[in-house]
């Protein structure tokens, strides 16, 4: 270990020497005015990745210059491939190629047996993961979001993963059940192709809300379903642990939510998006969630009006009062909607009491008033709600 930390700072300090160098302005200026083979240029670039990718981070490592950050990352832009030569950084810890152009991953990657994190964010041509990716033996965070890549299922053999950023259930890669064999996940998960998942029971035993360290969580289908009761009941048992401070749900085909979803125990709630779910007929009892913050509602098409059930089930409490700590509120390309009803609560509390900013685009059809009323409210943008902006304009 100290060897390792020695190699890695002795690394480091060179490097930053001779980057700070690289990124200076005499030296780019001349890089302008020199006719160079682009084969060169590439190939300098490439060997430059290899250098850089011996850093944690710019900040981690000290290099503070914001002309170097700026020109490794349109460096990396330009990067379609990693020298083999990478293998022979056995001490190195931390990769991060994502925002490249490579399309595969070199066998000597996964020769890194002390690699610690492995990130490939936005590597749009990346086409997979090869199964030796079973070799990284001390891998405890791996970042493939924003790709459309399929893990292996041997990816299955690296337990100790604490950050698993993205989950894509496959048709002949992993199942949903796999997620159990990561006990220590951590932070944020992405839990996509979840069409492929034909059994609500082996939604359940993905052990999702024994996951207590998860913070931020994406649900994500891919599209229409074939039933739309196992899509519900899909999503019923990937019900996340209470200590959730983040959800998104993407594309969920049930025709309502399950009761998890606005659920008051989720006194950690604090960000919820909501988007592209066609076929829900209302909205869960979301004003029921102690701590939200930020709600955003988007593309529910089937949706033709908001009362009640948005607020709370029947509470039987007269000092009940919805949405108690939510300051944002937007809702967008809401075609059905239509009306918008009041609480009607038993005390004197009113919804929203702390919201500060409301956004109502693209919901054509929505009549009636704004609730009221909004005492903290700051911020209101209404566009292509013509009925609305011409009520609120009275």
């Amino acid at each position: 270990m100290a060897l390792a930390m020695v190699g890695e700072a002795l690394i480091s300090a060179s490097v930053e020497i001779i980057l700070n160098k690289i990124a200076s302005r005499d030296f780019r200026d001349f890089f302008s005015t020199q006719k160079l083979n682009v084969s060169v240029l590439d190939e300098m670039k490439i060997k430059l990745l290899a250098i850089n990718v011996v850093l944690n981070d710019a900040e981690e490592k000290q290099i503070t210059d914001p002309a170097v950050k700026a020109w490794l990352d349109e460096l990396k832009y330009h990067i379609t491939e990693l020298p083999n030569s990478i293998g022979n950084l056995v001490l190195l810890r931390y990769l991060d190629i994502s925002n490249t152009s490579i399309k595969m991953l070199p066998d000597a990657i996964f020769m890194l047996y002390n690699l610690q994190t492995l990130k490939l964010s936005n590597c749009k041509f990346l086409t997979q993961i090869p199964g030796q990716i079973e070799n990284l033996v001390n891998l405890c965070h791996l970042d493939t979001s924003d790709t459309n890549l399929e893990l292996p299922i041997n990816i299955c053999k690296l337990q100790g993963l604490r950050m698993l950023i993205s989950f894509v259930v496959s048709k002949q890669g992993l199942n949903i059940t796999d997620l159990k064999k990561f006990p220590y996940l951590q932070g944020k998960l992405s839990i996509l192709g979840l069409q492929n998942v034909n059994h609500p029971m082996d939604a359940f035993l993905s052990d999702l809300k024994k996951k207590e360290q998860i913070e931020e969580l994406m649900l994500g289908w891919d599209s229409d379903p074939k039933d739309s009761q196992i899509v519900k009941d899909v999503l019923d048992n990937l019900q996340p642990s209470t200590n959730l401070k983040k959800l998104s749900i993407k594309f969920f085909g049930g025709t309502s939510f399950p009761k998890w979803t606005g659920d008051s125990t989720y006194c950690n709630f604090a960000v919820l998006y909501i988007s592209y779910c066609n076929y829900c007929l209302s909205l869960p009892p979301f004003g029921q969630i102690p701590s939200l913050k930020e709600l955003v509602i988007k593309r529910m098409k089937m949706v033709n009006t908001i009362g009640h059930e948005f607020y709370c089930r029947d509470t039987g409490s007269s000092s009940f009062q919805p949405f108690p700590l939510l300051e944002s509120l937007q809702f967008e390309e809401m075609s059905e909607w239509e009306e918008w009803l009041p609480f009607q609560g038993e005390g004197s509390n009113f919804p929203f009491p702390c919201l500060k900013k409301l956004i109502l685009s693209k919901c054509p059809n929505l009549r009636g008033n704004l609730p009221s009323p909004l005492p903290s409210l700051t911020n209101v943008s209404i566009s292509e709600c013509s009925h609305l902006e011409a009520k609120s304009c009275n």
